[in-house]
């Protein structure tokens, strides 16, 4: 009984294996931002939209597509999918008042608690069954086909009818009736709860048979009223443990549709906000049939699209080309660039839409990101050792299918050392089957990828800069050219 609205097979686990480097690549591509966005306030919807996004190495193009096609009914229907979801969070956080000892160490406990906690979870089944009545032809996913069958199936009226009468006799009106055998020394054995009542069979015989005894313990017997307890728990004790599953049942069930509809609200706040900034969003597809597809029309930056209108958007193809160097001046949008390709990467093997009129990826087992540093007082070392460290620590943990984007990784040195350093790391690591994107100021390590490759083998693209200095920041092909036109910004700088 499970909602599988994430995956066909399996359940949604928080808690579960992130990317190897999770911890950079939220900081390096600002994702505290964007989960912020699609959080809209709620804590819980922000630690699943954090764990859905970092955990796409673990997806495959199977969950991917499911959980598009889910989310295309939660658009179409996203005041049912909050309902659905303030339903779940209310019956969760209003447990605690009704579950009372149900991890009671004494089967009486359990069944006296039990029964109460879990009347409560029938009642919740029962008005979520009734909310989500007359939804079933407006959702068209497997995952909702799913979840409106556990509803009618494994929650059924038939069910819920029948678990309310069992609870009934649970209350024990007429008293509770055990039958035990007598094992070695005379102990008992083989305790079994019977049905009891006026209509019950045992009672009947008893009331036939003239040399039954009554034997009754007196109510000043403290001992005596101890070792009735131990008889009554053991013959209580099969139907705890029933009781018992019943209810961690039922509460797995809700517990597992709230945090699956969590990533779902996330990505309806999400959509809501960039629908509100007019910008391109889309399905992105996964290509697995060609070798490296990697293309986009109009692919914005997300966090920059929420946080202002009219942002600049780029379009590129890169299909085939396991390297992209990107140049050009300061300030030219190089960085935004990146950051845009990494969200989208995540957002697409998340299951999300992504911010523009196309995009076409490959499926990696791998993400990770090594962007330049500011100096801090954490540092245990220098700016370059560190850098040197963290690309160490990326080698170590490349999968045979990966995605590296670098922004001016190794500037903290010379461009002389830190162009060797360079084309000696990418070509190492390019051997391999891995894509790097690399955004960098060394012109002397771009010509010599562009007189060694050309554009048939690596994608070179450029910040456009106008003749007047002013930046576009939009990226177009081009060769490197020998400045950064950093002379722009010092007479900006010192014209104010």
């Amino acid at each position: 009984m499970n909602p599988r609205l994430m995956h066909r097979e399996n359940d949604f686990a928080l808690g579960g294996a992130l990317w190897p480097n999770y911890e950079l690549i939220a900081r390096d591509l600002e994702l505290n931002f964007l989960i912020g966005a699609m959080s809209g306030g709620d804590d819980f919807v922000s630690q699943v939209a954090r764990e859905a996004l970092l955990s796409g190495s673990h997806n495959d193009l199977e969950s991917m597509l499911y959980r598009q096609s889910v989310l295309r009914d939660c658009l179409q229907n996203s005041a049912f999918i909050k309902k659905m979801y303030e339903l779940s969070t209310d019956f969760l956080e209003k447990k605690k008042e009704n579950r009372l000892g149900i991890f009671s160490h004494t089967p009486s406990g359990v069944v006296r608690d039990g029964t109460k906690f879990l009347r409560y979870l029938i009642d919740c089944v029962a008005t979520l069954k009734q909310t989500a009545t007359g939804y079933e032809s407006k959702f068209k996913s497997e995952g909702f086909s799913n979840l409106f069958s556990v509803l009618s199936s494994s929650l059924s009226d038939d069910f819920i009818s029948r678990v309310t009468q069992h609870l009934q006799q649970l209350e024990f009106d007429d008293g509770i009736l055990v039958s035990a055998e007598l094992g070695e020394g005379n102990q008992g054995i083989n305790y079994m709860l019977h049905k009891s009542g006026k209509s019950g069979f045992l009672p009947g015989v008893f009331a036939r048979k003239s040399s039954a005894q009554t034997f009754r313990v007196d109510p000043r017997d403290d001992a005596g009223a101890r070792n009735l307890g131990v008889l009554r728990d053991r013959g209580l004790y099969a139907i705890a443990n029933a009781l018992g599953r019943s209810c961690n049942r039922i509460l797995n069930f809700f517990h597992q549709l709230r945090t699956e509809l969590a990533f779902y609200v996330g990505c309806i706040n999400l959509h809501r906000k960039l629908c509100a900034t007019d910008s391109p969003l889309c399905f992105p597809i996964c290509d697995i049939e060609n070798r490296l597809p990697l293309s986009a029309v109009n692919l914005c930056n997300a966090n920059l699209a929420l946080k202002s209108n009219g942002v600049v958007s780029n379009s590129f193809v890169a299909d085939g080309k396991k390297q992209v160097l990107i140049t050009g001046c300061n300030q030219g949008g190089k960085t935004i660039f990146l950051q845009s390709i990494g969200v989208a990467q995540l957002m697409m093997q998340s299951g999300m839409f992504v911010v523009a009129e196309s995009f076409v990826s490959d499926f990696y087992q791998g993400v990770f990101t090594h962007f330049r540093r500011e100096e801090d007082a954490t540092m245990a070392s220098g700016k370059f050792d560190e850098e040197l460290l963290r690309m160490s620590e990326i080698v170590d943990m490349l999968a045979p299918n990966s995605l590296l984007l670098f922004n001016e990784s190794f500037a903290a040195t010379n461009e002389r050392e830190g162009s060797v350093i360079a084309n000696e790391v990418i070509t190492a690591i390019l051997t391999g089957n891995a894509r790097i994107l690399f955004v960098t100021h060394f012109y002397e390590y771009a010509r010599r990828v562009w007189e060694n490759n050309g554009s048939d083998a690596v994608l070179f693209l450029r910040a456009e800069r106008r003749s007047n200095g002013e930046r576009t920041f939009k990226l177009m092909p081009g060769e490197p050219l020998p400045t950064s036109f950093g002379t722009d910004l010092h007479a900006q700088i010192y014209s104010e």
